[in-house]
């Protein structure tokens, strides 16, 4: 089964450059290269469209939080609700990605931008006792 490609593949794209903190400078080239690419593809047609998808789902993107939990066994259900009011958010506007490592023993981090808080027992054994 193949995926076609279409117009808000695009603009996800753009918006998941646009999560990363890119200035705009630099969201500006990756908007100059998407076009280039619906040019050369045939498709400038699309560049419309393209960008009122990327501007709409940057209006309703606005305001989410994007939290990267790592921790060493699966969270409960209720974390959600700890993690949104420690990130200062309505549980509905938070974007939590959950990641396990068994590799941390115990414990997690919670990464939010550029920010990471860790409290897992492998991160403080690695402290104590460095390689």
């Amino acid at each position: 089964m193949s995926t076609r490609i279409a117009p808000r593949h695009y603009a996800e794209a753009l918006l998941r450059l646009s999560r990363q903190g890119m200035g705009d400078a630099a969201l500006t080239v990756a908007v100059d290269r998407v076009a280039d690419e619906l040019v050369r593809a045939g498709r400038a047609a699309w560049l419309d469209q393209v960008l009122a998808e990327f501007t709409r789902l940057a209006g309703a993107d606005a305001g989410r939080r994007e939290v990267h939990v790592t921790s060493a066994q699966p969270l409960r259900e209720t974390a959600a609700a700890a993690v949104a009011d420690a990130a200062g958010v309505a549980p509905e506007a938070l974007d939590l990605r959950e990641h396990v490592d068994a590799s941390l023993l115990a414990g997690g981090r919670v990464a939010a931008g550029d920010r990471i808080v860790s409290g897992s027992v492998r991160d403080r054994l690695d402290t104590l006792f460095p390689a």
